[in-house]
């Protein structure tokens, strides 16, 4: 965008939707929760901005959780991301709209696409943030980030940039609750996408097959760290949360050793979860791994070492070998559902 641009200009706060395979991520409930609370202070719109293919009706249904307006690019062309298609929409909008913030999750989807929006339009974002503030001096926001391993929290800025725009992390704002419906303004954009001569196509997805939960949705999240002593012990943790209905997490080490896949990966440089019950199983939980778990509702840890700083914050604190314990507590379970 051109320097020295009007910030009066530029009005709305618009939370920007990822759609995997036809369907709303849970993530914009999250960006709604914030959204909310912005309009309040600031007396501005909030919107939500939905790309894909066949989701005007998923659209027109965030009514329900207070947007003002929902803009709705739906072709079939955008029936699955890439950087190229989306980005340009966005882009296109913006341009078009004139929104003073822009709000997408830090997926990997979001991460993405904010970054290519954010360079095309010339303005600012804050990446990976963990909470966003109006300073009603400035007339902006400041943005928190941790940096570091997370031993550092950053504030940012961007003065003089329209819209700010900020990638959110999971798990940083509880996810918004329904509220009174009210009639909602939806726009239906068009694009001409073959005009653009875009230079990337999908190719197609291939679906992962697991019966585990994905941790980022999950109620209920056993994990596990180097303390549960071999790979094979993460079949005893898989167990407990399959009759628990959860997913399985891990801490890095066990992640960068191979014995688990990154998406498991809990933590500062992986998730951010927030499950109403997270079960530490031989996890010491050092403060990168806490940045990822510590707003769950209910910790439970288990470990040998009664001075791992994890036992301290848990609110259920097992001093103990888990080959014993977990398979106590399967049994347990089992008992429980018979």
């Amino acid at each position: 965008m051109a320097d020295n641009i009007n910030t009066g200009d530029y009005k709305g706060i618009w939370c920007v939707a990822e759609v995997r395979r036809g369907q709303i991520h849970s993530s914009l409930y999250e960006l709604i929760t914030l959204g909310r609370r912005l309009s309040q202070e600031t007396s501005e719109d909030l919107c939500c901005v939905v790309v894909g293919s066949g989701i005007t009706a998923a659209a027109k249904a965030l009514s329900v959780y207070g947007a003002k307006r929902v803009y709705v690019v739906d072709a079939a062309g955008l029936a699955n991301y890439t950087d190229d298609a989306y980005s340009r929409v966005l882009v296109e909008l913006v341009k078009k709209h004139k929104p003073s913030k822009v709000f997408m999750p830090g997926t990997t989807v979001g991460r993405s696409w904010a970054a290519r929006v954010t360079v095309t339009l010339g303005t600012g974002l804050g990446s990976d943030v963990s909470a966003v503030e109006f300073d009603k001096a400035s007339g902006g926001l400041k943005m928190t980030r941790s940096c570091h391993g997370g031993s550092m929290n950053v504030e940012v800025t961007c003065p003089g940039s329209r819209p700010e725009m900020a990638t959110l992390r999971l798990g940083s704002y509880e996810k918004a609750k329904p509220v009174n419906g009210s009639a909602i303004d939806c726009v239906e954009e068009k694009f001409d996408l073959a005009a653009w001569n875009l230079r990337s196509r999908f190719v197609k997805y291939d679906a992962e097959v697991s019966q585990m939960a994905d941790i980022g949705q999950a109620d209920v999240i056993v994990s596990g760290g180097f303390g549960i002593g071999k790979q094979e012990n993460f079949k005893l943790l898989e167990d407990l949360a399959k009759l628990l209905g959860g997913g399985v997490g891990a801490s890095r080490r066990v992640v960068d050793l191979g014995w688990i896949p990154y998406r498991q990966q809990v933590g500062l440089t992986g998730r951010t979860v927030k499950p109403k019950l997270y079960i530490a199983c031989g996890i010491s939980g050092q403060v990168q791994h806490l940045a990822g778990m510590s707003q769950s509702d209910v910790i439970v840890c288990i470990n040998k070492d009664p001075e791992a700083p994890l036992m301290k914050i848990a609110n259920l604190a097992v001093e103990g070998d888990l080959e014993e314990i977990v398979p106590a507590l399967i049994a347990e379970v089992k008992k429980a559902k018979s």
